[in-house]
Parts: C-alpha cells; structure tokens; sequence
C-alpha cells in the first residue's frame, strides 16, 4: 500500500517559477505543463502541443507564442525533431528536479 502522499496525481513546481514576477501566468501554466512531463533520465520534456493545451487550457496559437516567447526570454531551449515530438530542455536555473 502506497502511503497517502505519494501519488501519481501531483507535480513539483518550485515556488521560484510560481512567485517568478518575470514570467505571466501563462507562461507558468506552460512550464508546469512541461515539468509534468518532464524526464529526469533525458533531462527533457516532451508533452505534445495538444497536451500543454489541454492542461493549461490555453488555445493552440496561444501554447506556440508561449513557447517561443519563453525560448526566446532563455526559461527552455526547444529542440525540434520533424516528424516526431519537440524536446524541451528546462534552463530557468530555478528548477531544480526532484532526483537533482
């Protein structure tokens, strides 16, 4: 029997991303998206375009601009695989993953 508070159903956000004053609130609903997928094997994450949307309510045009505007502001370097997933590798020196 698991105990009570481990569960598959949580994620964790370090407080330096959700009290971040430089980044808005959608950026940080992307970058909890991408932690939640984050793999700390790969040190990347790699949710589709559909699931970010999906988890952060926000449309598809809105998950792009995000993406890109954080890729550009240095918070994740995205690499691009055509025809397969886009990697996103977390660089806010604030995130620091579990097992690290």
């Amino acid at each position: 029997m698991r105990p009570e508070y481990e569960t598959d159903d949580c994620v964790y956000v370090p407080n330096a991303i959700i009290d971040n004053p430089a980044l808005r609130v959608r950026e940080k609903l992307v970058m909890v998206s991408l932690i939640a997928h984050y793999d700390e094997y790969a040190r990347v994450s790699y949710p589709s375009i559909e699931t970010i949307c999906g988890e952060s309510r926000l449309s598809r045009p809105t998950v792009s601009k995000t993406l890109r505007e954080l890729e550009e502001r240095g918070h994740i370097r995205v690499v691009r695989n055509p025809g397969f997933l886009s990697m996103y590798e977390i660089l806010t020196p604030e995130f620091k993953p579990m097992g690290a």
